[in-house]
């Protein structure tokens, strides 16, 4: 088999590994040798799985140092124990919601690109979004793997786009969900106050996480719906993953309804991904989140200069862009100048 075969049949069995982590996941194996190393036998029991397709199981995690084993005992490498929920910086989350949503949406993908659609539809009969309004399970599924990305999140160089003299000013998350990303913001500048937004269905659930994070007397809830007129005004706005949401359209009228509730002192702080224009090997996880992000809600990963039109058409400039990690980076926008 010569090289170019091996790399193409690689590619072509890139599915395999995917969904080997997610069953991993799922059935709790990463949990299970979080706290240490366990028997091969006393893992399988506990799972209630036999012992000898766990072990079939366990041989390619090993081979993909997920795992390690010495004699009968397995336990978690380094790098496996980021796949465990109660692991700092766990990705747990992020390969459930990989597993249960994005994967049977990938075999719909010829499908869709056939039928002008995207693959979410073919599934489903309403969005995303409304679906999730509607259901408690996928809802709180979404929910988890954002609030797991949203820690993950390092904001600590975000007080360059804040003043000293500006330290008690009001915060605005917009769809700020439950208010992970608020927080961050709130507890680096203990004089500040914020305010979520966000529909009826997250009201429960970001209430319940701002009384966890001793925030209550700094923080509430508004419903609204940012396709409509922002009901609240502040400082500093924050869109935060929204914008890649939705198509150039929609993104565009949630950015004209937050410029119209600014003022020229004003902050609109943009938390994405801003895929690079060079295409190469390097950036083909850019590409393939945009490709994600479309097929499950009909939104697009932007670059600089997608993003700058889109502000220029809601009436907004980007004053400045900040990398942050996990290849995502902070945009400060602010109203146009008027000649």
């Amino acid at each position: 088999m010569d090289l170019q075969e091996l790399r193409l049949i690689g590619m072509l069995q890139g599915y395999s590994s995917s969904y080997l982590l997610y069953t991993t996941c799922e059935i709790g194996l990463f949990n299970t040798l979080y706290h240490g190393p366990r028997k091969l036998a006393e893992a399988a029991q506990e799972l209630k799985i036999e012992t000898d397709l766990l072990f079939r199981l366990v041989r390619p995690l090993i081979s993909l140092k997920l795992i390690s084993i010495e004699r009968d005992r397995i336990g978690l490498t380094e790098l496996g124990n980021r796949l465990a929920g109660e692991a700092e910086k766990s990705l747990e989350k992020m390969v459930l919601f990989c597993g249960r949503e994005y994967m049977e949406l990938w075999s719909k993908l010829h499908k869709a690109l056939k039928q002008g659609t995207i693959p979410y539809l073919l599934r489903e009969k309403s969005e995303f979004f409304e679906t999730h309004a509607n259901s408690a399970q996928k809802f709180n599924e979404f929910n988890d793997m954002m609030q797991e990305n949203s820690f993950r999140l390092d904001l600590h160089n975000c007080s360059n786009h804040i003043k000293e003299s500006d330290k008690e000013i009001s915060f605005v998350d917009i769809g700020g969900g439950s208010g992970e990303i608020l927080a961050k913001f709130l507890h680096r500048y203990p004089t500040a106050k914020g305010t979520i937004i966000d529909m009826a269905h997250v009201k429960k659930m970001a209430v319940n996480n701002i009384e966890r994070l001793g925030l209550s007397s700094r923080c509430g809830f508004i419903e609204g719906d940012f396709f409509d007129e922002i009901p609240v005004t502040g400082e500093i706005y924050i869109l935060s993953r929204i914008l890649h949401d939705w198509d150039d359209e929609r993104a565009g009228r949630i950015l004209k309804n937050v410029s119209q509730v600014m003022n020229q002192n004003s902050k609109l702080l943009v938390i994405e991904r801003v895929v690079p224009e060079t295409i190469n090997s390097q950036n083909l996880s850019y590409f393939m989140n945009d490709l994600h992000i479309w097929m499950i809600c009909g939104g697009k990963e932007r670059t600089l200069k997608e993003f700058s039109s889109l502000m220029i058409q809601a009436g907004l400039r980007i004053v400045s862009k900040e990398d942050l990690n996990d290849n995502t980076s902070l945009l400060e926008v602010q109203l146009k100048r008027h000649k």
